[in-house]
């Protein structure tokens, strides 16, 4: 019998994709008018009036003081023997994230106090004003629609955690025979997918899009992407009495979570939470197998192994991402949003607003295809 219990708290380093384009004045513009090559921006666009500009002349402003991201981990576990082929574990797992680094997007680009840049790079739920929206910021909605202030809502902490419970059973049945199962029951909630943002496929560690502007908390704390309350796993391998060994490894899991999302501005598209986040339904649950075979030949002190592997052996094909923006154009009555009230006083938040993307909940990616490789594997 094993008892076990652990504890560590583990720090991310952020990679160069931050100094790039934080540090680097990266400026992005978008105009609107009716001419196929002119690049001024036209006042009459209906919904457009105004150009959408993001970034700076310098570089994004830093919170003095801003500290590293970490994470906490607890397990605890109970390993024991049934009789000498048998064993039985049972585990317990919880995450906290204790803080992250991030920037937000929804500063006053002409103020001097924002270093004339509309993003920062913070660790949100601070207490410094870039975190606490003390500081000049705008709505970063559409056209006329747009507005700037001397402060702002604040940002709100990152949030994930994840527990979990595990059951492993190893069975050896015999020499040749051997065979492991696993269930994982779990949970997975916050507001915060993590570096990766999963779901929409970002990956800007540090400057992910989730805490650029004020509004998108609306709705955006619940079940996180990767949220899979239940998996099953059985792998097993058998040899052969002419030495040809067999392997083979079955899953099966709860689809993802979805969200519903609605228009924000024309930079960004849907990004509103029109529903608590991961509350739009789930995917499919997924379930696939895979399947290796081999055989050794000896040649003196060589042996030659050729092996064929089998992915995907079902060849399931389920969605395993779908198309979860329900509103991409400005939904009626956009334009009476105004001031810094959270939620603004318009139909930006509305759940009940008209379906403008045909394509809502389509499905985008699915598991991969059943694949074949084969390979040779010489040892001596």
């Amino acid at each position: 019998m094993k008892v076990y219990a652990f504890y560590g708290r583990f720090y991310y380093s952020i990679p160069t994709d931050l100094n790039v384009r934080a540090y680097g004045a990266q400026t992005n513009g978008v105009s609107y008018n009716f001419d196929p090559v002119n690049t001024q921006q036209d006042p009459n666009v209906i919904g457009h009036e105004t150009a959408f500009f993001q970034g700076g002349a310098f570089t994004e402003p830093v919170q003095p003081g801003l500290k590293g991201i970490y994470q906490d981990e607890y397990s605890a576990g109970l390993d024991f023997l049934l009789d000498p082929t048998l064993s039985i574990g049972v585990k317990g797992t919880y995450r906290n994230l204790g803080r992250v680094i991030e920037d937000r997007c929804d500063l006053d680009a002409s103020s001097p106090l924002t270093n004339f840049n509309s993003c920062a790079i913070i660790n949100p739920g601070s207490s410094d004003p870039l975190a606490t929206g003390a500081i000049p910021g705008c709505n970063g909605l559409d056209g006329n629609s747009a507005g700037c202030f001397d402060s702002i809502p604040g940002v709100t902490a990152a949030k994930r955690k994840y527990w979990g419970g595990e059951l492993l059973v190893r069975k050896q049945f015999t020499n040749a025979l051997w065979s492991q199962f696993s269930f994982v029951y779990s949970s997975l909630t916050g507001n915060y997918d993590g570096e990766v943002r999963e779901g929409r496929g970002q990956t800007d560690p540090g400057i992910n899009a989730d805490f650029d502007y004020f509004e998108f908390q609306h709705n955006n704390e619940g079940k996180l992407f990767l949220d899979v309350p239940w998996r099953v796993r059985l792998d097993a391998s058998y040899t052969f009495p002419f030495k040809m060994f067999a392997g083979l490894q079955f899953y099966a899991e709860e689809g993802k979570p979805l969200n519903q999302q609605g228009y924000f501005n024309a930079g960004y598209g849907a990004e509103i939470q029109l529903v608590p986040r991961g509350s739009a339904g789930r995917l499919p649950s997924l379930y696939e197998m895979n399947f290796t075979l081999g055989y050794p030949i000896a040649f003196g002190p060589v042996t030659v192994t050729p092996q064929v592997f089998v992915f995907n052996l079902i060849n399931a094909q389920k969605a395993t991402l779908q198309d979860v923006r329900w509103s991409t154009s400005q939904p009626a009555g956009y334009t009476n949003c105004s001031g810094t009230s959270f939620p603004p006083p318009c139909t930006l938040y509305d759940p009940n607003q008209q379906q403008t993307n045909p394509n809502y909940g389509y499905v985008t990616q699915r598991q991969q295809p059943r694949l074949f490789r084969a390979a040779m594997k010489i040892t001596f």
